[in-house]
């Protein structure tokens, strides 16, 4: 089963990342709409999600709660989610507010759009047990996927990520560690049965996330597939 390789787009790398999709380099871009300045947000990303497609790629579109280190309250991003679901190929939804977007989940499914049900974690790798229950506690339906990320303090942080995910390769699961000691995790995880890998196109949008460039050469030297 192949990785997806997804490129995060912010203000400031639009039109890099949109070359980047024109050449073939990625198939897939992550608007994060809560990182784009509020008095603009709804007309950029609305252009931007339309500009992706036209050059050939796939939109995940996420507006991040400000819990899980976006910049968004649901007040906000709820009616924007509502709005973008059909022109994009998916959404990104925290598993902690799972519930209050009910109604963004149900009217993505409603359109044949896929959801993420997402995991955030910037202090620490949850243990085996607390990842497990995380996990159970996702509404998921078959094809959806179950997306975590952690961060990594040390060598058993980053062996905790890889056993999760050898363990559940094949229930679309989405795993990746976050910081300098977990960079050698986001190469790894997408042989081992993660479903998505995310790049940087510049700015990274999480601590120790590889740039696209470093992904493509990782994928030759390795022989990643990447979709």
């Amino acid at each position: 089963m192949n990785s997806t390789l997804v490129v995060c787009i912010r203000e400031g790398n639009i039109h890099e990342v949109l070359e980047h999709l024109r050449s073939g380099l990625c198939h897939w871009a992550e608007v994060r709409a809560d990182l784009f300045p509020p008095d603009k947000r709804e007309q950029v990303v609305f252009s931007l999600c339309r500009d992706i497609q036209d050059a050939g790629g796939k939109v995940i579109f996420t507006a991040r709660h400000v819990s899980e280190g976006g910049r968004m309250e649901n007040a906000e991003r709820i009616p924007l989610y509502l709005q973008c679901i059909k022109i994009v190929d998916a959404v990104d939804v925290e598993v902690s507010q799972q519930e209050t977007l009910r109604e963004v989940v149900d009217s993505a499914r409603a359109a044949g759009k896929n959801v993420i049900f997402s995991y955030h974690n910037f202090t620490e790798t949850p243990t085996p047990a607390e990842l497990e229950t995380v996990m159970e506690a996702v509404d998921r339906k078959k094809g959806e996927i179950f997306k975590v990320a952690s961060m990594v303090k040390n060598r058993e942080d980053a062996l905790r990520l890889v056993r999760f995910t050898i363990a559940h390769a094949s229930e679309n699961v989405a795993v990746m560690g976050m910081g300098e000691k977990a960079r050698w995790t986001r190469f790894v995880l997408p042989i081992l049965g993660s479903r998505l890998a995310y790049a940087s196109s510049g700015e990274g949008t999480a601590p120790g996330q590889p740039s696209l460039m470093e992904y493509i050469e990782a994928g030759r030297l390795l022989g990643i597939d990447w979709a």
